[in-house]
């Protein structure tokens, strides 16, 4: 094995180790836990104003439903810009959430075909 063949092995040993490592979560970030119900409720505001901006362009904004989502939530806006900053940084653990997102909205999707 040449040099640059054992360069490459431990180098997707090292990546490898650093995917499958969990990362902590920092003081004054969501965990995942507090996330997914949060970007849900993001996620169903984004549905509600692109249905809305059908009949009245002009009439809603994403910083409206989010600031009172961060109320509802009794999150600071601080800490909702420092988590997303965190999670983008960190793309496997935003994959992980978005994943439990989608499942939630599915359930969501499936209460409301059954009510209807």
């Amino acid at each position: 094995m040449n040099s640059e063949s054992i360069i490459r092995v431990l180098l997707f040993c090292c990546l490898a180790y650093a995917c499958g490592r969990e990362q902590a979560i920092p003081p004054g970030v969501l965990t995942k836990e507090e996330m997914v119900p949060l970007l849900t409720d993001i996620q169903l505001a984004q549905a509600e104003i692109s249905l809305s901006q059908q009949a009245d362009p002009e009439n809603h904004s994403l910083s409206d439903y989010l600031i009172t989502i961060l109320k509802h939530r009794k999150i600071s806006v601080e800490t909702y810009e420092k988590s997303i900053r965190f999670y983008s940084e960190h793309p496997g653990l935003l994959n992980e959430v978005y994943q439990a997102v989608i499942i939630r909205l599915n359930q969501l999707q499936g209460e409301v075909q059954a009510a209807g």
